[in-house]
């Protein structure tokens, strides 16, 4: 049997992949501030560069199927500029659209071919977590969190350093990837721990209902993944654990927030109580997203126009609302096409890291039921590393026969394997 010899990277790729790091670290504490976005927008430039510089030496550039499809979204998305009901909105938000595609296609170039690309996301968002934590501990004060902890827990956390329901999401991933470490690997699951239990305080203190659902939905997801339904008594007794130490957490005095918002949140669903008004208005988004997108089905009103064209004058606080009624049913297709083929092929992952990401991209997806998520950059750096685990799924699947790389489109000189490279 042959021996399988990994190709080394490049120092640029290396590079390239710690500016990515660093690039995603400033997206979760600096890039929602007026005062420290320029220190998130010039990461990404050096990030860029060096991507770039990554990608030529490796004379490869990929242009998946997927990359086409969202390729044509974006495409599409352009287009509405010329009837759309404000056209200069529509066009400051394209710009920023294709910004961010600038964006996700280096990310995907960077990662495409490295065999490790799951680990290398999760890695980053891990790492990305950590530092949130610590600057999280000094913006607030470790006695202050301390205080919250044993206060009256009214307080939200998160506005400081991003937004609340941000940071709320932004601890809630860190959760999971911690969770799904402690899970699946058995080195410093006491350090794991440590990470779900900091970042879950954090999360929770935030107040964000996004945050609670995603962390229960994210997990549960996960701990099917690993044991599956063969092991049904593993499931319900993580479940039942899970279930314990949540109801235990949410009676601390720092949960109290997060407790009221999600009792009457619960109120306006079952009709049972006032509920509140933060609930009721974006139920009253959704309706009226839905009376305006009757009026131009097909192509919508163009980008950045549902606040135009509804009596809200904001965002529909609904990505398929938003999406529907900005790009219209053909865009609404384009734009998800991608999401429903690889929840069905990545269902069937059998990579460890594969099935965390599923999970979170999953809950990502739920999400967005209370969020507009597609002129997000987080979003789009997650968007290439989907795309790139589908292709990875449905390379693993393939005979040597079929494998052939036909799922990418790739431009490229032969390199030997195992060739030394530098730079």
């Amino acid at each position: 049997m042959e021996n399988t010899i990994k190709p080394q990277k490049r120092i640029s790729q290396k590079i390239a992949e710690f500016m990515f790091t660093l690039y995603m670290i400033t997206l979760y504490i600096f890039v929602d501030r007026e005062e420290t976005v320029m220190i998130s927008k010039t990461v990404f430039v050096i990030f860029a560069v060096f991507t770039v510089i990554a990608v030529l030496r490796s004379k490869s550039i990929h242009i998946g199927k997927n990359v086409m499809a969202v390729y044509i979204a974006f495409t599409w998305m352009f287009a509405t500029i010329f009837w759309a009901q404000n056209g200069h909105d529509a066009t400051v938000m394209m710009k920023t659209m294709w910004q961010l595609f600038i964006q996700f296609f280096l990310a995907y170039n960077l990662f495409a071919k490295q065999s490790d690309a799951h680990d290398s996301l999760l890695r980053s968002l891990y790492i990305s977590g950590l530092v949130l934590i610590g600057y999280s501990i000094y913006v607030y004060g470790l006695s202050d969190v301390i205080s919250a902890m044993a206060g009256d827990g009214t307080v939200r956390f998160g506005a400081e350093i991003n937004q609340e329901n941000s940071f709320g999401m932004m601890n809630a991933t860190t959760v999971l990837v911690a969770f799904y470490y402690f899970l699946y690997k058995r080195k410093f699951k006491i350090f794991h721990t440590v990470t779900v239990v900091v970042s879950f305080i954090f999360a929770m203190s935030s107040g964000s209902r996004k945050a609670l659902l995603m962390i229960l939905g994210g997990a549960l997801i996960m701990v099917y993944k690993k044991y599956g339904w063969k092991k049904l008594y593993k499931i319900v007794a993580v479940v039942a654990i899970l279930a314990v130490v949540f109801s235990s957490a949410m009676k601390l005095p720092i949960f109290e927030t997060i407790s009221s918002r999600m009792e009457s949140a619960t109120e306006v669903v079952t009709g049972e109580g006032q509920g509140d008004s933060s609930t009721r208005s974006r139920l009253n988004m959704i309706v009226g997203g839905l009376e305006v997108f009757k009026d131009r089905i097909v192509a919508g009103y163009g980008a950045n126009n549902y606040k135009n064209v509804t009596r809200f004058k904001t965002y529909a606080h609904n990505n398929f609302i938003e999406i529907l009624v900005n790009f219209g049913l053909f865009g609404f297709i384009l734009y998800y096409l991608v999401y429903f083929y690889g929840f069905k092929n990545l269902w069937k992952t059998q990579n460890d890291a594969g099935k965390a990401l599923f999970a979170i991209f999953i809950v990502r997806f739920v999400m967005e039921l209370a969020m507009v998520t597609y002129y997000g950059k987080i979003h789009w750096v997650m968007m290439a590393f989907y795309l790139i685990s589908i292709e990875k799924n449905l390379n693993e699947n393939k005979s040597p026969e079929e494998y052939s790389g036909a799922e990418n489109l790739v431009l490229e000189e032969s390199v030997a394997v195992g060739e030394e490279t530098i730079g």
